[in-house]
């Protein structure tokens, strides 16, 4: 496939380039970042988008199947799979090329990383050089640029939840945030949508934080959505029976996505492992000596990194008495852990998983990483008393 066969094929990617630019400067202020750091993250994450566009060119992809789909023009639209391809022919029907679209759906994935980068700096900010540069390693990790750079659900996904991370750290004030999140996950991966919806439910039940009348608008909201939400994304796995949860084809459903993608060297053998070894492997599998190739070696030096930021993130949050921001980190909590469960059953590819799991991983850094911080200001404090 040819990247630009025009003119307008060049100047139409350059323009959207520059629109990002453009977006980048007005919502940084808003996520309390610098205009020069937001313009870095933007073009780090762009690198990462012309890098993966490149790949596409010579290896079977998913994005070059979105791209060459007709769902557009057959007026074909459900959610899930069926929502990129309508949205990429939408961009096509506009007269964009391959590059263009790979130029939006970048995008949108940078502007999620816009957001992450700016929910760490806000909970570092009075915190040691250290802390500050590990948070800023976090940013620059190339799995999550990459991934959420490419024509495809990640990109969205990603940006749907880190509005979801954004909108938990001031509930009261980010409502309407934390619906679009839904939303916009439930476009393309309406299961995950609903683990965000019974996340949401029993975090805002148990939450001191809320007032009452806001948590009685928002569980109301959430019982509502959750009535409507869950039955269907059983259904859209292939699980549910007109609305029911039928146990049979449940327990089925795992075992057979469990075989699914064994192929190839990304395949693993999870059906006979263990839950907590299930996790494992799906958060930080592949390590370094189980590398077989240049892409799965820089893969395992980010799981490397991710299982430093896991150990030191637990060791702190085990620290008893740690009074943190006021937050939903019940919420956070509960879909970060209840989505690493059903994945780690679900996927048998660790290729899959190096990219489905930053559907979840910004909860579970922002929250190790901020409870470093307040743990260390506690130490400091405990210290000064002495």
């Amino acid at each position: 496939m040819e990247i630009y066969s025009s003119l307008w094929d060049i100047s139409s990617a350059v323009c959207i380039f520059f629109i990002g630019a453009v977006i980048f400067l007005s919502i940084s202020k808003n996520v309390y970042l610098k205009q020069s750091e937001a313009l870095f993250i933007y073009c780090w994450h762009s690198l990462f988008s012309i890098v993966y566009l490149a790949y596409t060119l010579k290896n079977p992809a998913d994005s070059f199947r979105y791209y060459n789909s007709n769902a557009f023009e057959e007026q074909r639209f459900s959610l899930g799979t069926r929502a990129v391809e309508y949205f990429t022919g939408l961009l096509k029907y506009v007269d964009l090329s391959y590059l263009s679209c790979f130029l939006v759906y970048n995008i949108i994935g940078a502007v999620g990383l816009l957001i992450f980068a700016g929910a760490l700096k806000k909970t570092v900010k009075n915190s040691g050089r250290n802390l500050k540069f590990i948070s800023l390693i976090i940013v620059l990790l190339p799995s999550i640029s990459f991934w959420s750079s490419a024509i495809g659900k990640d990109a969205i996904s990603f940006l749907a939840i880190n509005m979801a991370l954004w909108a938990a750290l001031a509930l009261n004030k980010n409502k309407g945030l934390m619906v679009s999140a839904i939303i916009l996950m439930l476009i393309v991966r309406p299961h995950i949508a609903g683990m965000i919806v019974l996340a949401l439910s029993f975090s805002i039940v148990f939450d001191k934080n809320i007032n009452s009348k806001l948590k009685a608008g928002f569980l109301l909201f959430s019982i509502a959505s959750s009535v409507v939400m869950i039955p269907f994304a059983l259904n859209y796995a292939g699980v549910g029976n007109e609305g029911s949860v039928d146990t049979d084809a449940l327990q089925s459903y795992i075992e057979k996505r469990q075989g699914y993608n064994m192929e190839g060297g990304a395949g693993v053998d999870i059906a006979s492992m263990s839950l907590p070894m299930q996790m494992f492997t799906y958060m930080f599998r592949p390590l370094p000596y189980e590398a077989s190739g240049i892409s799965s070696l820089l893969a395992s030096l980010d799981n490397v990194f991710l299982l430093f930021i896991f150990i030191l993130g637990l060791k702190s949050v085990l620290i008893k008495k740690l009074k943190q921001e006021k937050s939903n980190r019940k919420f956070m909590w509960l879909y970060a852990s209840g989505t690493l469960v059903i994945l780690s059953l679900t996927t048998a590819n660790l290729g899959i998983a190096l990219r489905q799991k930053w559907m979840f991983v910004p909860m579970f850094l922002y929250l190790f990483v901020s409870a470093m911080a307040y743990s260390r200001k506690s130490l400091s404090k405990r210290t000064r008393f002495k």
